[in-house]
């Protein structure tokens, strides 16, 4: 007997700690490391990615919008003049919306307003927990319907995010059919394969018994499933027009991910973009330009903003020249043409006809008629007399 309650509370140990470290690995998805909204600002700043003066200068208008589960999201939204769309961004895990600062004079050029918002539990907004786009589709529903408000009748919105915020977005998409397009950066396909990966890879733990528990867990404690968190299986109901973006040396959100999510989208409704040799979330770090390129491709090819004019390309801008250039060029061209006058004065010009001309012509001006006097003495060495006796060239 004193045997098998020694095992018996061994197990029960155990069984106790992996529970334990179950709960433990749920309130860490649950609840996870959020950089402060004004070290976020920073960042960007640092990286080159805000131009401090620049935000100074722009309209914009700090808000918050209630969200249907009972909190307020914070945002900030930079209107354009006469602009009749709206794009809504969803920023990553455990940033804040000055993630989509950058986004704000590309769009602001194609003709958008900018939405850009804490995601629920980052930042200013309410919200206790992340539960990876399982609640937050429902915010940003919500952040839609304000947009389309303050847009008007005929207005557009479209939503863009990165990783969780892509991911959030997918799903948005499927729930709102108000939305015009998505762009989404390193989404996942599913949630459980994150956990999954993220179990063995970072913490060096099996699968088994872990991830059933820590599934449990976020069923009791974030009420819902990472079961639940599946973008592919929404895909073939989008009415919306999707680009994808996708890193190849991705090793979070392996790019195969972004391959089922553009299998299991409707023929010709999802574009993928490779980035080959980026990262996690590193396409608009490794070539802004071509990053923004592809988006204003997509947006062009179904129709979503005005067509580019189509037309004789500029003719390419001329150098600037140099007053030195200039002289030599003057130079040369006196020397290559040694036979041309300076024509007459127009007062001068008799009329073609051999008629007086009724008034008589004004007096040249005395200085600019006046004689110009020879210089005196040899040339200098090494010089070229020119037409008029000026010299150029040569030793001082």
């Amino acid at each position: 007997m004193t045997i098998v309650l020694v095992v018996a509370t061994i197990a029960s140990a155990l069984l106790l700690a992996l529970v334990l470290f179950s709960a433990y690995l749920c309130w860490r998805a649950l609840h996870p490391r959020v950089i402060p909204l004004l070290k976020t600002y920073q960042i960007e700043v640092e990286h080159g990615r805000l131009d401090e003066k620049a935000y100074r200068a722009w309209p914009k208008e700090e808000v918050k919008i209630r969200s249907p589960l009972g909190y307020y999201l914070a945002a900030t939204y930079f209107p354009q003049p006469d602009a009749r769309h709206t794009l809504i961004y969803a920023h990553g895990h455990g940033y804040s919306r000055f993630g989509g600062i950058r986004l704000v004079p590309f769009f602001h050029r194609l003709g958008f307003n900018v939405l850009l918002f804490d995601q629920r539990g980052h930042g200013l907004s309410g919200g206790t927990t992340c539960t990876y786009g399982y609640f937050e589709r429902h915010d940003l529903k919500a952040l839609t319907t304000w947009a389309l408000e303050r847009l008007g009748p005929n207005g557009k919105v479209g939503t863009m995010g990165e990783s969780l915020g892509a991911a959030t977005c997918l799903l948005h998409a499927a729930l709102d059919p108000r939305v015009s397009f998505v762009i989404a950066d390193s989404p996942y396909a599913r949630l459980e394969e994150v956990f999954q990966r993220v179990l063995q890879k970072d913490y060096h733990l099996p699968l088994f018994p872990f991830y059933p528990l820590t599934s449990v867990m976020c069923r009791i404690f974030g009420r819902f499933s990472p079961r639940q968190v599946a973008p592919v299986e929404v895909m073939p109901v989008l009415h919306a027009p999707v680009l994808i973006i996708h890193g190849s040396a991705d090793d979070l959100i392996p790019l195969e991910a972004a391959q089922q999510l553009w299998h299991a989208a409707p023929e010709g409704q999802c574009l993928l973009h490779v980035v080959e040799g980026a990262g996690h979330v590193e396409a608009y770090t490794l070539n802004p330009a071509a990053y923004f390129e592809r988006i204003e491709t997509f947006l062009r090819s179904f129709n979503l903003i005005e067509p580019a004019p189509v037309g004789e390309a500029p003719p390419p801008p001329r150098r600037r020249r140099t007053a030195q250039k200039r002289h030599a060029e003057s130079i040369a061209f006196s020397l290559a043409n040694p036979a041309i006058v300076e024509p007459p004065h127009p007062a001068q010009t008799p009329p073609a006809s051999g008629v007086l001309p009724s008034t008589p012509p004004e007096a040249p001006d005395k200085e600019t008629s006046a004689p110009v006097k020879p210089r005196r003495g040899r040339p200098r060495k090494g010089a070229q007399i020119l037409p008029g006796g000026d010299q150029a060239g040569g030793m001082p």
